[in-house]
Parts: structure tokens; C-alpha cells; sequence
């Protein structure tokens, strides 16, 4: 009975699954770990992944990991959308104040839908210039950083040992 799977975790605890029963009591090495997730990513098609991975001895872990909503766009109600231009299946008749709202993407050559991922041109135009924000203040943040830092090591490397001084890099 040694390397028999006898139990199926979930993580997050949340994430939880319907795991077939035929997978209890199975030998771990013969449970097909790819197809398992295939099977268990279809429940949830909006999940970003899922993995299954071996714990010896006796036991599956169920990894998922969901979407996380970068924008929101209007098809009839409020749709979030992740950074891949996955537009998540959940609808609101509000807008989250959270998320940046994406105009101007529908088109009637290529409507957006619901619980799939949307590569036409214009979202992914739009959540190239989401990103290039975050890269923008992420700039200033770095700049800003480094100089603080360098007026502190100046800082200390003049009064450590004062009245000498020492080289900054030394302080660094």
C-alpha cells in the first residue's frame, strides 16, 4: 500500500475541486499528473493554472492559481481583465473604482467575450500602455531611490571618522 494515494490537498485551501474518485488508491506514479490538471482546469476555465504535483508518500496537491483583474471593459456590463486580455466571466452593472476602465476596444470585426482571452489588436495596444505606466512610476520611484541613498552613504562616509573621510563606495 506504500505509494498509494490516500489523500488530495488543495492549495490555496480555498481553491477547492472535483477530483475523480478513481485517483484514491491509485499508486501515485501511475496517476497522470498533466491530464489530471487538464481535466481539473476545465472545471474552471478562468483559472490562470492549474498543476498537480506529487507529495510522497501518499498524496496530490492541487495548485491553482486564479486571474488577477488589471482593467475592466464594457460589453453590455463591467468585465475585468487580466494582463494576458483574458476577460473574466463574472459581471457587474458598475464599474470597480479599483480598476482602470479600457475604452475604445470593441470592434465588430472581433467582439469581446466573456471567459476567453481577447488578443485583438487594440487590447493588447491598451495593456502595453498599462504596463509602461507602472514602468514609468517605477522610474521616478528608482530614481528617487537612489539618490537618497547616495546622499546617506555620503553622509556617513564624512562623520564615521570625521575629520577624515571615507570613500562612499566604501560606505556602500
Amino acid at each position: 500500500d506504500a505509494f498509494r494515494v490516500a489523500t488530495v490537498t488543495f492549495s490555496p485551501a480555498e481553491m477547492t475541486f472535483d477530483v475523480p474518485n478513481s485517483v484514491i488508491g491509485r499508486r501515485l506514479w501511475d496517476v497522470d499528473v498533466d491530464g489530471l490538471a487538464r481535466q481539473l482546469k476545465a472545471q474552471r476555465p478562468s483559472m490562470k493554472q492549474v498543476r498537480v504535483v506529487r507529495l510522497l508518500p501518499d498524496a496530490l496537491q492541487i495548485e491553482s492559481v486564479p486571474r488577477t483583474a488589471v482593467a475592466q471593459v464594457r460589453a453590455g456590463n463591467w468585465y475585468a481583465v487580466d494582463a494576458d486580455g483574458y476577460v473574466l466571466p463574472e459581471a457587474s452593472a458598475a464599474p470597480n473604482d479599483r480598476l482602470v476602465v479600457l475604452k475604445g476596444i470593441e470592434s465588430a470585426r472581433a467582439p469581446l467575450r466573456a471567459g476567453q482571452r481577447n488578443g485583438g489588436e487594440p487590447m493588447g495596444q491598451a495593456l502595453r500602455l498599462l504596463g509602461v505606466q507602472r514602468i514609468r512610476d517605477l522610474a521616478w520611484m528608482s530614481a528617487v531611490g537612489g539618490a537618497t541613498l547616495l546622499t546617506l552613504a555620503d553622509l556617513l562616509a564624512r562623520t564615521v571618522v570625521a575629520p577624515l573621510e571615507l570613500p562612499v563606495g566604501a560606505v556602500m
